[in-house]
């Protein structure tokens, strides 16, 4: 992928970021902590272990590195440290399901177990062919791989874990402080949350993996499906456009699916 001198100057005295940021080399030491504990989630009080959430979106750089290529072709939004982003009203075909295989095949990359595959008994991992597919996916949970989060690891990391200080948006009570919007942005920028996160109100929606029936239902769920028949949850909201500032769920709208790394602390 080429890039410009000026812009990457220019993007890391903005950002403090730089192009050796949002790579594999460094997923690691962007990986945030976040403490175990219990807080009211989706209607119901939640008690989750600690985990391990990405500071960053899943950026362009990152997807092309370990899939070795970015099916985005929309000149404006093709920059290496924007989202890597999928939504099916553009022109280029790009199914969920290649975000499940780009987690897997970074794991391979970083010789971590698989968490996705094709059959309950995940015997038969998702790979590089099947990609654009449209299939089952099944999660192993005890995997150590990086992975998607489920919508409450997603909402209590957004929220600010054991940090929390209840604010409207990811960080703030003030959605201009922290909400891309309008149209995508590099990632890293404005305000991060309580644990230091990025762009959890704004910039990409992010698909976790938790499903709902194709026919209705909405995020506030009591249950997590382990995959199959129906669509993905995204959260944190998008560029495309948003409501109100009431909470966090006004900001659940469909627009541009991106994804951000979890994975679990052993």
């Amino acid at each position: 992928m080429k890039t410009n001198l000026l812009f990457t100057l220019t993007f890391i005295f903005f950002t403090g970021l730089s192009y050796s940021q949002t790579s594999i080399a460094t997923i690691e030491s962007e990986m945030v902590l976040v403490e175990g504990g219990s807080m009211n989630l989706q209607g119901r009080l939640v008690t989750l272990p600690s985990y391990y959430c990405s500071k960053y979106e899943v950026t362009q750089r990152l997807f092309e590195e370990v899939m070795g290529y970015n099916p985005i072709n929309i000149s404006q939004l093709i920059n290496p440290l924007m989202p890597m982003i999928a939504n099916r009203k553009w022109d280029y075909f790009f199914s969920n399901n290649d975000f499940l295989i780009f987690c897997n095949e970074l794991n391979g990359l970083l010789h971590l177990p698989m968490v996705y595959y094709k059959d309950k008994e995940l015997n038969i991992p998702l790979t590089l062919k099947d990609t654009g597919q449209v299939i089952s996916s099944f999660m192993d949970f005890n995997s150590s791989g990086y992975r998607l989060p489920i919508g409450v690891e997603w909402e209590y990391a957004a929220r600010g874990g054991q940090k929390s200080q209840n604010f409207a948006y990811s960080g703030s009570n003030n959605y201009s402080d922290v909400a891309v919007f309008g149209s995508p942005q590099v990632v890293g920028i404005l305000k991060p949350n309580e644990l230091g996160i990025y762009n959890m109100t704004g910039n990409a929606s992010e698909l976790a993996f938790d499903t709902y029936p194709a026919d209705g239902g909405d995020c506030s769920l009591k249950l997590v499906w382990v995959g199959g028949g129906g669509a993905f949850q995204s959260r944190g909201a998008s560029f495309v456009y948003f409501t109100g500032p009431n909470n966090l769920y006004d900001f659940h709208l469909y627009g541009a699916d991106g994804i951000r790394l979890f994975k679990n602390k052993l």
